[in-house]
């Protein structure tokens, strides 16, 4: 039996797997006298244990279980993956994963990634049908707010924006009872539209024609409009959007 990324497996799973399999095979040897080949990188992710300290995760590692004495230990030293590749980059990631480099003396690109956005549109007319299938990727949602700022100042055309309406209501509350306006006075409207949540629209939204925009709810299965559709906008009316889907 061979378990890849083993360093992500929690131990009691496999203390689980173990069990079971001397009580399938009734034998008492370790995994029933079966072979076990694990694979993986402890350089890479741990389990996922929810609202843990560093320790905690460390501790439920299979490294901690009674049964990693049991496993012999063989250590690979070539990336066969890199081997015609780029072995100095390859090389790189392992004195990261070895804390080896305390100190990133790597570049970081411009604001905003600006270099590659203006390549970006060198290449791509935002009103082409190309456009649409082309995506700028970032890891956090504040990086992705930001580039789709500058991307949106780019798109010819007038800007229009469109402001939500926010207010906070106490939960069980009847409305008669005079207690409505407590909620406003715990959450002010203020701090209201400076909650940015994902799954929701911007408190200011920013659109222009021609620009893509994304459904973040099921309208219409039937038709293709589904949660994560990408549209181009046509024409923007003062509560109605009329979209044309572009992809999804």
């Amino acid at each position: 039996i061979i378990w890849d990324e083993a360093s992500m497996i929690p131990r009691k799973a496999i203390e689980m797997i173990e069990r079971t399999f001397r009580d399938l095979l009734a034998n008492e040897i370790p995994f029933g006298g079966k072979i076990i080949i694990l694979g993986g990188d402890f350089r890479q992710v741990l389990p996922v244990v929810k609202k843990a300290t560093h320790m905690q995760v460390i501790n439920e590692t299979i490294k901690y279980s009674f049964l990693w004495p049991f496993f012999e230990i063989l250590h690979l030293t070539i990336n066969m993956r890199v081997k015609a590749g780029n072995l100095e980059f390859a090389n790189w990631l392992l004195r990261i994963g070895n804390g080896e480099l305390l100190h990133l003396d790597a570049s970081t690109p411009d604001l905003y990634c600006k270099d590659i956005i203006s390549w970006f549109f060198e290449k791509i007319d935002c009103l082409n049908t190309n456009f649409i299938n082309h995506i700028i990727l970032s890891p956090q949602n504040d990086e992705v707010n930001k580039v789709n700022e500058n991307i949106l100042s780019r798109v010819p055309g007038e800007e229009v924006i469109s402001y939500s309406i926010d207010k906070a209501t106490l939960y069980g509350v009847d409305k008669s009872d005079g207690r409505e306006e407590e909620a406003t006075l715990r959450y002010s409207i203020e701090y209201l539209n400076s909650i940015n949540l994902p799954g929701l629209p911007p408190h200011q939204l920013k659109l222009k024609v021609g620009c893509i925009v994304m459904l973040i709810r099921n309208i219409s299965i039937v038709d293709g409009l589904c949660n994560g559709t990408r549209l181009t906008v046509l024409k923007i009316g003062k509560r109605v959007l009329t979209c044309q889907i572009a992809t999804g």
